[in-house]
């Protein structure tokens, strides 16, 4: 989506959401499909998949799609919000925050201070 191909990420994304056979396999397409619309300039899509996963803090894999979430977040502007998501992430040792270093979707919050404060916590600086 970054390199120029968004429709094609799109395509792709939802082509996976229909073939991947494991349970959760939609929520954790849609989570995704989230961050690529916000890319994509679909603010309001993202909106709405961001307002359906966010209140699942049940689900078993609501750690998971805290820094999905979170990066969404930032790609919409909203800072804050991601900071406060990377945060819970952390609290509840969601695996998927090892990436935090060199995942691009976490780009436009590497000059805010406190992702170099969030690399320290976690260890990955």
């Amino acid at each position: 989506a970054r390199a120029g191909r968004a429709d094609s990420a799109l395509t792709t994304m939802a082509r996976a959401t229909e073939v991947c056979n494991w349970p959760g396999c939609t929520s954790y397409y849609e989570v995704r499909q989230a961050w690529l619309r916000a890319v994509t300039g679909d603010e309001v899509g993202a909106r709405e998949l961001l307002a359906r996963y966010e209140g699942w803090r049940e689900h078993p894999d609501w750690p998971e799609w805290l820094p999905v979430l979170a990066a969404t977040h930032a790609e919409l502007g909203d800072l804050d919000r991601a900071f406060r998501l990377l945060d819970r992430a952390y609290e509840l040792r969601s695996t998927e925050l090892h990436e935090l270093k060199v995942e691009p979707w976490f780009d436009p919050l590497r000059e805010d201070p406190r992702f170099g404060e969030l690399l320290q916590r976690t260890g990955l600086e």
